[in-house]
């Protein structure tokens, strides 16, 4: 089976990613957090793993490849994709 080893314990809580006292946080205020926390748990699992991995976890494409024992290019890819989907979320909140 070459689905990914993801556990629950290797991805931290959609909250987490914008902590209170964190750099996301000064940038934007409580609302804004809460409606980047909803969007990211509307992310597909493996692309949610890979952006909280690389944006709060700090870990680089390759550690997260080695972490999940897959290629840096799939981690690549979730990432990309997980963005992607993050501003298409965003975006239609935005609109009435």
């Amino acid at each position: 089976d070459r689905r990914p080893r993801l556990s629950a314990d290797s991805v931290p809580p959609v909250g987490s990613v914008a902590e209170p006292n964190g750099p996301v946080n000064r940038l934007l205020g409580n609302e804004a957090l809460q409606l980047l926390a909803d969007a990211m748990e509307q992310l597909p699992y493996e692309q949610r793993a890979v952006v909280a991995l690389h944006i709060h976890g700090d870990l680089t494409f390759k550690a997260i490849g080695a972490q999940q024992e897959i290629s840096v290019d799939t981690v690549k890819s979730r990432y990309r994709y997980g963005l992607k989907k993050l501003r298409l979320i965003l975006n239609s909140e935005k609109t009435p």
